[in-house]
């Protein structure tokens, strides 16, 4: 009987359960990548801490606690327009926030532009970056530019 009631708790804290993941950008063509991220208003959320960072990928395997290391490029969001912009040279990758399932936290959209190619991301829909596994209760997602 404790067994059961264990189970039926434990399925029940599982299923409700919202489960965070932070997102990349992989630019792993060759040619530089324009990025665009439009955050939502501030009236909306606070942003003030809000930052991308930038790395060379050099063979890392992008992963939920790579952010943490990431420290070659640091972007502040421009307070008046409350947006990025940046440049993603080839063989670079982007941290651009994190989110509940699957969903981009703070973003309305992502514009990236390659040639003469524009790609939208819209922050609060599904299935726009590869979810991977990172971990228990982890996920990455990574949008990868080839």
């Amino acid at each position: 009987m404790k067994n059961g009631i264990f189970i039926l708790f434990l399925s029940l804290t599982i299923s409700g359960c919202t489960i965070f993941g932070n997102f990349y950008i992989a630019n792993k063509s060759d040619a530089t990548v324009d990025v665009t991220i439009n955050l939502r208003t501030r009236s909306e959320s606070s942003h003030d801490e809000y930052v991308i960072k930038v790395d060379d990928i050099n063979g890392k395997k992008i992963k939920f606690s790579t952010a943490n290391r990431m420290d070659k490029r640091i972007i502040h969001a421009d307070s008046i327009n409350n947006q990025f912009y940046f440049i993603l040279e080839p063989n670079e990758f982007a941290y651009i926030g994190s989110g509940p399932n699957t969903r981009l936290f703070n973003v309305n959209e992502i514009l990236i532009k390659q040639e003469e190619e524009t790609t939208t991301i819209h922050g609060m829909q599904y299935g726009q970056f590869e979810i991977r596994r990172s971990g228990l209760f982890k996920y990455v997602g990574v949008k990868e530019i080839k």
